[in-house]
């Protein structure tokens, strides 16, 4: 059965598991990830087949050291009618917590299920999970011995919290009533108080106590040798905790590490992004609350609310809502990136599908009205649903990691589109005629003329979304079916991320802080329109070498916000251009100037003198390639040996998407070679190599997430210098340029793809000219 149900024999200990993942673990140290077909102790092998189920294995009990089984999160409390019974084992306890020691001298421990004596093997729980995703089926001929931690009875009366006779009395009453618990009994009849019960179960949870990197070995994700490697980092950086060092050093995920923490504290865990969330349980707080205290409401009963949490240890998410709601709160955990994408799911897009529904039967009973009439309804839905659609588009672009929001009118609907990634992606369509309403309260917004609907129009606004500051740009054109409206959205509180996180190569890296590190000179950043040259000359003015200097910047716009930087807007309307914004700032001392983009010959002529002058000048130009940026410059006047003597470098540069991290969604692209062969384009060092793209999962849908900057870097040296002066042709720099070190942007691109940043598939589509 589909979904990851086990039904198993009671007799025979068998179980009919389908798409249920599991881990094996041999006994000579190999491991294998796939899903169970078959499982049947009784038989001879298990049966497996590979996650893309392409290769099937029958699999000797003789041979295995352990099984882990993920079943899928089914529910908080396992159903009272659940007819698993999954069977085992040398140990004559039922749900008793134990240690058990393989043969190779590796510690597990946990909780053992249903345990009968017969079979090939038995089953434990880690800890406090019997009801919950993770199950590990132990062969009796990997175990060299089992140890059974004590009763909550034995550990009592060993801590003198109880005396035997008591013990006795009341397990005589617990038989009239097996469905009584021990400690509630001992409490009920007045033995004990439920402080002592709950300090004998911590005693007796203390006996199979495990650290969280114990328990990732434990579960298949970490070798001895990596947790080993990963401790002693820790041990330099004592402020690190152990999961942070392994993400850093690639050796974890964060499910994997929530799924350690889950074991350790005793928590259920559940993959939120694919939980159903309650609407109901959403509703019972606020979002700037959840937002704050880092979690999701997943389910909602009579008196109990179920939040998931991703830190084990937040006490203010529950006290909070204990206070302000009077529920009994339980909690799952989950990951923080899990729970951040619920927040937003479940916070904006809900009440988005409303408002449009509202609008929609609203402005559907004035159909065929005046626009005298047209006007009054705009003026009834301003300050409710309209305002509350328009500010649920933007929060959902947020939430998407859109860079632009576009509003495309058509003959019978308006369709609302995001572009993520680079790729413009159709969310939604709504009716017709709420279309002038939304029109108009984006302009308000963008405090423009919303009678205007002939001209192109532009216009800013700026508000907060969650914990964002977010500024939106906001350009306004006529179509035959009505206005349309693009809006960029610039996160103004986001951190400018450095030059490592945006793809340079380690000896390019090196060249460009050795560029930047001059006193005077010019580097430009080249590329078409959305290529991320702003993202790059934001990164390089926040490099320690520029600390302490008087750093200015001439914009249109200023997209982000940058700490000891004097930042200028450029202004039209009142004749304050770049270059006349260039020529004052030459007055005002500064260290390094950054000119948004050279758009004219007058301020490249400026920009060249400031370069001259004792200036370090950074600036951006629209050009396909390093080399042809130096014939734009002569094109736009300058001349060659003013060229020659100022400009330092150029980095050209193109963004291609990067394939999404989920080892679930990464797989080999065995047509890579064939299309790079094709395009003369695979150099011997590429046969044989495996490439990679995406297929497309819950966190990217395409199999792309996130973007990196294919580039090349020309630096100009004496042999450049000269080809410039005597004016040589843009390939005979090239030539020059790659016995100097320059890789071209298609040679970057392949590497990129060879490391399995990005696909052939990708290189192909956005960047061989």
């Amino acid at each position: 059965m589909r979904g990851g149900k086990m039904v198993a024999n009671p007799d025979t200990g068998s179980a009919v598991i389908t798409s249920n993942k599991v881990v094996v673990r041999f006994l000579d140290g190999r491991m294998i990830k796939g899903r169970v077909l078959s499982f049947n102790q009784q038989n001879p092998v298990i049966k497996v087949e590979s996650i893309d189920r392409s290769t099937s294995y029958d699999l000797k009990w003789d041979d295995l050291k352990a099984v882990f089984f993920v079943r899928e999160f089914e529910g908080l409390a396992r159903p009272a009618d659940e007819s698993v019974q999954l069977q085992a084992s040398p140990v004559s306890s039922v749900g008793r917590h134990v240690q058990v020691e393989f043969v190779d001298g590796e510690v597990i421990q946990g909780y053992a299920e249903a345990l009968k004596t017969g079979l090939r093997g038995f089953f434990i729980s880690p800890l406090n999970w019997r009801d919950n995703n993770l199950r590990i089926f132990v062969p009796k001929t990997a175990v060299k011995s089992v140890r059974v931690a004590p009763k909550l009875g034995e550990t009592m009366v060993k801590e003198g919290m109880l005396r035997k006779e008591d013990l006795s009395e009341v397990l005589e009453k617990q038989q009239q009533d097996r469905e009584r618990k021990l400690g509630g009994v001992l409490v009920q009849e007045g033995v004990t108080s439920a402080e002592e019960v709950e300090r004998a179960l911590k005693v007796q949870k203390t006996v199979v106590g495990q650290k969280i990197g114990e328990i990732l070995v434990q579960a298949g994700v970490l070798t001895r040798e990596d947790l080993e490697r990963a401790l002693s980092a820790q041990k330099e950086n004592r402020s690190k905790k152990l999961g942070q060092i392994l993400l850093e050093m690639n050796l974890a995920t964060t499910e994997s590490l929530a799924l350690a923490l889950a074991l350790k504290y005793r928590l259920p865990y559940v993959d939120v992004s694919i939980y159903p969330v309650d609407p109901v349980a959403v509703a019972t707080v606020k979002e700037e609350v959840a937002r704050r205290l880092q979690f999701i409401p997943i389910n909602k009963t009579r008196d109990t609310l179920t939040i998931a949490i991703a830190d084990p240890i937040n006490f203010a998410a529950k006290d909070y809502i204990q206070s302000t709601t009077g529920l009994n709160i339980k909690e799952v955990l989950s990951t923080p990136e899990s729970i951040e994408e619920a927040v937003k799911q479940y916070f904006g897009a809900p009440a988005l599908d409303d408002e449009i529904q509202r609008l929609s039967e609203v402005v559907a009973a004035e159909k065929g009205e005046t626009d005298d009439k047209m006007a009054d309804l705009i003026q009834q839905v301003e300050e409710a649903s309209i305002v509350k659609l328009v500010n649920g588009i933007i929060r959902m672009a947020v939430a998407k990691r859109a860079s632009d929001i576009h509003i495309n009118p058509e003959r019978r609907s308006t369709v609302i589109s995001y572009r993520i990634d680079g790729i413009l992606r159709q969310e939604k369509a709504i009716d017709e005629y709420i279309h002038p309403i939304l029109i108009s309260r984006i302009k308000i917004m963008g405090n423009m003329n919303i009678a205007e609907r002939r001209l192109p129009q532009d216009g800013r606004a700026r508000l907060r979304v969650g914990e964002k500051l977010i500024d939106l740009r906001i350009s306004s054109l006529p179509t035959i079916w009505g206005e349309s409206i693009v809006i960029r959205v610039l996160e103004k509180s986001a951190s400018v991320i450095g030059l490592e996180e945006l793809g340079f190569f380690p000896d390019d890296l090196t060249v460009v802080r050795t560029l930047i590190s001059r006193p005077y000179g010019m580097l430009l950043i080249t590329g078409p329109t959305g290529s991320g040259k702003s993202t790059t000359v934001y990164s390089l003015l926040q490099e320690p070498v520029f600390k302490g200097k008087n750093i200015i910047t001439i914009e249109d716009p200023v997209e982000y916000e940058l700490p000891t930087v004097n930042q200028i807007q450029v202004k039209p309307h009142i004749n304050l251009t770049f270059a006349k914004a260039l020529r004052q700032i030459l007055r005002h001392d500064p260290d390094v100037i950054m000119v948004g983009e050279i758009r004219d010959a007058e301020t490249a002529r400026i920009a060249i003198q400031a370069a001259l002058t004792g200036h370090l000048l950074i600036s951006t130009l629209h050009t396909n390639n390093a080399p042809e940026t130096l014939s734009r410059l002569m094109d736009m006047g300058i001349e060659p040996y003013l060229i020659s003597s100022t400009v330092l470098g150029i980095i050209s540069q193109r963004l291609a998407r990067t394939i999404c991290k989920s080892p679930e969604c990464r797989r080999e692209d065995t047509k890579a070679l064939e299309s790079l062969a094709a395009a003369s384009l695979a150099p011997e060092e590429y046969q044989g190599h495996t490439f990679y793209k995406g297929k497309g999962c819950k966190d990217c849908s395409d199999g792309y997430r996130g973007r990196t900057i294919i580039y090349e870097l020309m630096r100009i040296n004496e042999p450049i210098k000269r080809a410039i002066v005597e004016k040589r042709s843009s390939e005979e720099i090239r030539t020059l340029a790659r016995a100097n070190g320059m890789r071209t942007m298609a040679e970057t691109a392949l590497l990129k793809a060879k490391k399995g940043i990005t696909s052939v598939e990708e290189v192909f589509t956005n960047l061989i000219e």
